[in-house]
Protein backbone atom coordinates (compact mmCIF):
# COMPACT_ATOMS: atom_id res chain seq x y z
CA UNK A 1 0.00 0.00 0.00
CA UNK A 2 3.26 2.62 0.93
CA UNK A 3 4.18 2.06 -2.31
CA UNK A 4 0.47 2.61 -4.57
CA UNK A 5 0.53 5.88 -2.50
CA UNK A 6 4.17 7.28 -3.62
CA UNK A 7 3.09 6.35 -6.79
CA UNK A 8 -0.57 7.95 -6.66
CA UNK A 9 1.21 11.19 -4.94
CA UNK A 10 4.64 11.57 -6.74
CA UNK A 11 3.88 10.66 -10.17
CA UNK A 12 -0.02 11.73 -10.59
CA UNK A 13 -0.42 14.46 -7.79
CA UNK A 14 -2.99 12.74 -5.73
CA UNK A 15 -4.43 13.66 -2.88
CA UNK A 16 -6.17 10.95 -1.37
CA UNK A 17 -6.26 7.60 -2.30
CA UNK A 18 -9.42 5.33 -2.44
CA UNK A 19 -10.06 1.65 -1.71
CA UNK A 20 -13.17 -0.53 -1.96
CA UNK A 21 -13.95 -2.35 1.12
CA UNK A 22 -15.49 -4.89 2.03
CA UNK A 23 -16.65 -5.36 5.74
CA UNK A 24 -13.82 -7.73 6.50
CA UNK A 25 -11.33 -5.50 5.43
CA UNK A 26 -11.98 -2.68 6.96
CA UNK A 27 -9.90 -2.70 10.17
CA UNK A 28 -7.14 -3.46 7.60
CA UNK A 29 -7.07 -0.05 6.29
CA UNK A 30 -8.13 1.61 9.25
CA UNK A 31 -4.72 0.30 10.94
CA UNK A 32 -3.08 2.20 7.02
CA UNK A 33 -4.68 5.01 8.35
CA UNK A 34 -7.59 4.93 5.92
CA UNK A 35 -11.36 6.25 6.82
CA UNK A 36 -14.88 5.13 5.53
CA UNK A 37 -15.94 7.60 3.26
CA UNK A 38 -19.82 8.51 4.29
CA UNK A 39 -22.41 6.76 2.53
CA UNK A 40 -20.05 4.21 0.10
CA UNK A 41 -17.90 1.28 0.84
CA UNK A 42 -15.04 2.95 -0.19
CA UNK A 43 -12.50 4.42 2.47
CA UNK A 44 -10.25 6.92 1.76
CA UNK A 45 -6.66 8.27 3.76
CA UNK A 46 -5.49 11.97 2.70
CA UNK A 47 -1.67 11.35 1.35
CA UNK A 48 -0.61 14.85 1.63
CA UNK A 49 -1.08 14.53 5.39
CA UNK A 50 0.33 11.09 5.57
CA UNK A 51 3.31 12.02 3.91
CA UNK A 52 3.85 15.32 6.33
CA UNK A 53 3.93 12.90 9.07
CA UNK A 54 6.59 10.64 7.87
CA UNK A 55 8.09 13.59 7.15
CA UNK A 56 7.89 14.24 10.76
CA UNK A 57 8.79 11.03 11.98
CA UNK A 58 12.17 10.88 10.20
CA UNK A 59 13.19 14.33 11.13
CA UNK A 60 12.48 13.29 14.49
CA UNK A 61 14.57 9.68 14.44
CA UNK A 62 17.26 11.51 12.18
CA UNK A 63 18.20 14.44 14.75
CA UNK A 64 17.99 11.75 17.98
CA UNK A 65 20.43 9.32 15.80
CA UNK A 66 22.86 12.02 15.69
CA UNK A 67 22.90 12.42 18.95
CA UNK A 68 23.28 8.71 19.73
CA UNK A 69 26.06 8.87 17.21
CA UNK A 70 27.21 12.48 17.66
Amino acid sequence: MARAEHIALEEFNAYRMFVISGVGVREYYRRLDYRKYPGSFYMFKDLRRSILTEHSVNEVFLSNEDLVTG
